[in-house]
């Protein structure tokens, strides 16, 4: 399951654009990355894990391509702390593989 975040800015034309913003701030700890990966090798080598991604690349769905992993956990909690103190401008926050058992979803 795959859950992308992202925020858009107004640009001079009045059409949204998406917002390119790097952080000084790098998280630190177990899960801190910055690395850049494809959703291929990041779905290899984080199953199971929910990873924060900076900067993603989308495809025309929407559908995360690649990006700068910044962090990942098995705790979502501890993801959504990273992402909070980074204050990335244009994220995608996912879990990778199954989704969990707890995890409840409303539309």
């Amino acid at each position: 399951m795959h859950i992308a975040r992202e925020q858009r800015k107004e640009h001079s034309s009045g059409s949204p654009q998406p917002t390119r913003h790097r952080s000084p701030r790098a998280a630190t700890g177990h899960g801190a990355h910055t690395q850049t990966l494809t959703m291929k090798q990041i779905e290899r080598r984080y199953n199971g894990e929910w990873v924060l991604i900076v900067n993603p690349v989308v495809d025309k769905l929407t559908r995360v391509v690649r990006g700068e992993l910044a962090y990942h956990s098995k705790d979502r909690d501890e993801v959504d702390r990273v992402a909070l103190e980074r204050r990335d401008q244009h994220v995608a926050l996912l879990h990778v593989g199954p989704p969990p058992k707890d995890l409840v979803v409303v539309f």
